[in-house]
């Protein structure tokens, strides 16, 4: 069981997993701002996610 946590932990710092993180995070926080609007969040986060799980 901690072996697989360990691994999982591992899984998340490659650099794809970072940015995809950070765009979400980052969008999500635009649009509680109100600098973005939720059109433009629901489009390029769903890019991200969309290419993040199909790959």
């Amino acid at each position: 069981m901690r072996k697989k946590l360990i691994s999982a932990a591992i899984d998340l710092l490659k650099v794809k997993n970072i940015i995809t993180l950070i765009v979400v995070g980052l969008m999500s926080y635009l649009v509680i701002r109100g600098d973005v609007g939720v059109e433009a969040f629901m489009g390029i986060a769903g890019c991200v996610i969309t290419y993040y799980f199909t790959r």
